[in-house]
């Protein structure tokens, strides 16, 4: 992993709210977690507990379960059933554990990305040649759910928009064609909002490996970015 950057968004800290953005990167895996921050009345919630909690859960589960894609909503929902038993309370659940889970895992021949929630996928290219423009091997897609994200916990309480439950999508990028593949939450759509040459820059860094790059290019933007933002790539 060459880019790994979780920086609190302008907001919360002129809110005084914590940065509500966690992640993880252990063996083949880079996971991005990111609460809620505000609830349907526009009260601040507390989900850095959750998402938190459950990153040193999902670490502590045994390697050959955690690092294996196709066993992750089994971890998810036994990490779950440990989050809800601390209190069965709706608006504890709703205040701690509504979040975003991004995750990919490197694989021998392939990365897997699985995601419930909103977000990006920031992917890479192999093959750069002089001829080409590079910028245009990195892709930067967005996952976003408009403002509803799809949080797991809702398989646990009752939610008006996913009153069927909730599961995690997937999306499978073969080595042959991409080099590096990542997540990041989505406050990085703030960066992006600020259009050329801000996101040209962007992706350069990533393409570099810049990280003290792209630090100072939110240290130089902070005012408009918002929210949280966390970069795994």
């Amino acid at each position: 992993m060459s880019v790994l950057i979780n920086k609190m968004g302008s907001l919360h800290v002129f809110e005084d709210i914590a940065n509500q953005d966690y992640f993880l990167a252990v063996d083949n895996i880079k996971m991005v977690l990111d609460g809620c921050s505000k609830d349907e009345n526009g009260e601040w919630l507390k989900s850095e507990v959750g998402v938190k909690l459950f990153s040193q859960l999902f670490e502590r589960l045994p390697k050959d379960i955690r690092n294996n894609p196709e066993l992750l909503e089994t971890c998810v929902n036994l990490i779950f059933d440990k989050l809800i038993s601390l209190a069965t309370d709706k608006s504890f659940i709703s205040q701690n554990f509504c979040f975003t889970i991004l995750i990919v895992y490197e694989l021998e021949e392939k990365f897997v990305v699985k995601y419930c929630g909103d977000g990006y996928i920031i992917t890479r290219k192999k093959n750069v040649s002089e001829a080409e423009d590079e910028l245009e091997y990195i892709s930067l897609e967005s996952e976003c759910n408009e403002g509803c994200p799809k949080y797991y916990v809702y398989n646990y309480i009752s939610s008006k928009l996913y009153s069927e439950g909730v599961s995690f999508k997937t999306k499978e990028f073969s080595k042959e064609e991409y080099e590096n593949v990542g997540i990041a939450s989505d406050g990085l759509r703030y960066l992006l909002d600020l259009g050329f040459p801000v996101k040209s820059k962007l992706d350069e860094n990533l393409l570099n490996d810049k990280a003290g790059r792209i630090r100072v290019q939110i240290a130089r933007n902070y005012d408009s970015i918002k929210d949280d933002i966390t970069i795994c790539y």
